[in-house]
């Protein structure tokens, strides 16, 4: 465990020196940040630790990494919610973040079900079988799972929704892994992508609603586990009553 938290306070140490380098030097979306030799003795941290945060973060779209070209930043602001508060410090708000998820996601479902066209449902199951395969194959499916999410909140049909709910999902990106220092959240529960594509493309909402549930539910256990250990399962999400 103390080697866990000695390595997640490196990352965090690595996440702030660079957004104040961003701020301190003005880099703009496009610009390239400097040799990654240059950057880990600025910072006094190995090679490895911030060859580790760099890919961490275009992981979640704030870096680019080009072989042989260097690291450019795509999204300043991705790199400064990356050191928003702690969640670890309010359960009562992780859980409220989980809630309002599920709301966008359930109202999402019912949208592709009503708005979406057999044709995009049938894009949406190409995303799927991209990260179902990184998923079986054991490899890092960040990417993937975000392209799958975003093919959904796509098909809603729906601008408005789909620009609220990849804010949501961005969010959620960079809470898993900082400050939560979760690799892989709900590796083993990945399997409810599968069940939620095939109900969406029934066009069954009831069923397509309890997926999203029993999803979020895992998502607040999992959460809870790494938060408080020793009280996981005692936060709960209301959820509203549904038609």
């Amino acid at each position: 465990m103390e080697r866990q938290l000695r390595r997640e306070t490196v990352q965090e140490t690595i996440i702030a020196e660079l957004r104040r380098y961003i701020s301190d030097h003005r880099v703009k979306a496009g610009d390239r940040l400097p040799p990654l030799s240059v950057m880990a003795a600025g910072m006094s941290v190995s090679q490895a630790a911030l060859r580790e945060a760099l890919h961490r973060l275009d992981a979640l779209g704030a870096l680019n990494i080009v072989n042989g070209r260097g690291v450019f930043l795509v999204n300043p602001e991705l790199v400064r919610m990356a050191g928003e508060r702690d969640p670890r410090e309010d359960p009562a708000l992780l859980a409220d973040l989980v809630e309002l998820r599920w709301l966008l996601e359930t109202e999402a479902v019912r949208q592709i079900i009503k708005r979406a066209t057999d044709e995009q449902i049938e894009g949406v199951g190409l995303l799927l079988k991209k990260l179902m395969d990184r998923y079986e194959a054991g490899q890092s499916d960040h990417k993937e799972d975000k392209a799958f999410h975003m093919g959904l909140y796509g098909i809603t049909n729906n601008q408005a929704l789909l620009q609220v709910l990849s804010v949501v999902l961005r969010t959620f990106s960079i809470m898993w892994q900082y400050p939560l220092g979760m690799e892989r959240p709900f590796y083993d529960t990945a399997i409810r992508h599968e069940a939620l594509y095939n109900a969406i493309k029934s066009r069954d909402e009831s069923l397509a609603v309890e997926i999203c549930r029993a999803t979020c539910d895992d998502m607040l256990a999992s959460i809870q586990a790494v938060t408080e250990p020793e009280s996981a399962g005692h936060v709960q999400i209301s959820y509203p009553h549904t038609n």
